[in-house]
């Protein structure tokens, strides 16, 4: 059995500044600590449909695969096999156990899928957490239209940019 030493309740807004200081205490060694423990969550998940033949063409990386439980599955079409397949999750939230989700940085052949998943789930906004290149390294094929592009078609969904946010840190 695994144990956690990982922080399971709530930390109040009040107290966060507090909490936020003693992790980062001594190097951020509570913050490091807290990582490592996170590498055993998942163990133990089964990851089938991440790793049937014809969707692992579909997994930017090998090692971060979605769990079945909780996989969001695509409307299928076409009885092609794997067509209900993305690379995402449902993450729990304060409203529900379904309130999030997370995609891995779309593949070229992945983009028309990413934003079928943007219209079947009625995702109301995209915060992307990586770059589509950091250091050298492909991490995400750009999914959204250029700015100087009104709008792009996606498989069968036309995206328009409204407007684009850089930050530096997040």
């Amino acid at each position: 059995m695994n144990t956690f030493k990982v922080c399971v309740r709530p930390v109040r807004i009040s107290d966060f500044p507090e909490h936020v200081r003693l992790m980062a205490a001594d190097s951020d060694f509570r913050f490091s600590e807290e990582y490592d423990d996170l590498r055993l969550v998942g163990n133990g998940q089964t990851c089938i449909a991440a790793d049937l033949t014809v969707n692992r063409s579909k997994n930017r990386f090998t090692n971060i695969l979605p769990f079945d439980h909780s996989r969001v599955k695509l409307i299928p079409t076409d009885d092609e096999e794997g067509s209900d397949y993305i690379n995402a999750n449902y993450i729990p939230g304060f409203n529900s156990r379904r309130e999030f989700i997370a995609a891995q940085g779309p593949l070229p052949s992945t983009r028309d899928d990413f934003w079928r998943v943007v219209w079947e789930q009625q995702c109301p906004a995209i915060i992307a957490l990586t770059k589509c290149v950091e250091k050298g390294r492909d991490k995400c094929h750009q999914y959204w239209p250029d700015n100087n592009q009104r709008s792009v078609l996606y498989g069968d969904i036309e995206v328009t940019l409204l407007n684009e946010i850089h930050y530096d840190e997040f």
